[in-house]
């Protein structure tokens, strides 16, 4: 079989989202040596902005949290905000 061999992996592109989590990716394109059944070019993506959110983003509150997604037994029971700026 052939080899499939590729450049250096490019900067991480901005993430997708300014506030809150996102995603975000890079890419290498194929080197010219590649067998022409190689992929033109490789892909990897990551999550970002997963910890403290950067100063410009302005949260609502919190919402009241909601009923029980269950009436009995183990469940889940959630509340949200939205992102005001960011």
């Amino acid at each position: 079989g052939s080899c499939c061999t590729y450049g250096d992996w490019a900067e991480w592109s901005q993430c997708s989202q300014a506030c809150g989590p996102g995603q975000e990716a890079r890419f290498r394109t194929r080197s010219a040596t590649s067998a022409d059944s190689c992929d033109p070019e490789e892909q990897e993506e990551r999550a970002c902005n997963l910890g403290d959110s950067p100063e410009e983003c302005e949260f609502s509150d919190w919402a009241v949290v909601g009923t029980c997604s269950v009436s009995c037994g183990s469940g889940q029971r959630k509340r949200e905000r939205r992102i005001v700026r960011g």
